[in-house]
């Protein structure tokens, strides 16, 4: 895959971070079972939910 070669080189730098907007759930499978960063990567995952007021908010939470 293009994008995972193209970040493999600067994968290993303490500063490196990369964020991705997507709503494509397999896209994001893939990223987690192939990059592999010493076990520091993250990933989040933002949904809107409607609050008590019929309001929508923006509910953040940490994939596992």
């Amino acid at each position: 895959m293009l994008i995972l070669s193209s970040f493999s080189n600067r994968m290993d730098e303490s500063s490196f971070q990369l964020i991705i907007i997507t709503h494509d759930d397999e896209f994001v499978e893939l990223l987690r079972q192939n990059i592999q960063v010493g076990g520091s990567a993250v990933y989040y995952e933002v949904k809107r939910e409607p609050n008590a007021e019929g309001k929508y908010v923006s509910v953040i939470s940490k994939l596992v």
